[in-house]
């Protein structure tokens, strides 16, 4: 992971943001990954839509992630790498897109 990431990560949880990550994957494999990029202890929530069965671009699973950090839909930033997926599917339930 790049330096500079990691300091976004510390400052935007020391500065009470709660993080969390939704993708499209296996669990397991998911969460491997995560850890090791060493990124899961700044998450609040990690949403695998395997585990969940709600898969991205599907409404359900970002209203999820926001009731389970107790949060507005529109309090929340969604950054993504898919304009389908991430960008039109979080922006259509009222989120922030990135």
């Amino acid at each position: 992971m790049f330096e500079s990431s990691e300091e976004s990560l510390i400052k935007l949880s020391s500065d009470g943001y709660k993080l969390s990550i939704i993708n499209n994957g296996k669990h397991t494999f998911q969460y491997k990954n995560i850890q090791a990029l060493g990124i899961e202890r700044y998450m609040s929530i990690i949403l695998a839509s395997e585990k969940e069965k709600i898969k991205k671009p599907y409404p359900l699973i970002f209203e999820k992630v926001a009731n389970d950090l107790d949060v507005e839909l529109g309090e929340c930033v969604f950054i993504g790498d898919s304009l389908k997926n991430d960008y039109e599917a979080s922006k259509s339930v009222g989120m922030q897109s990135i």
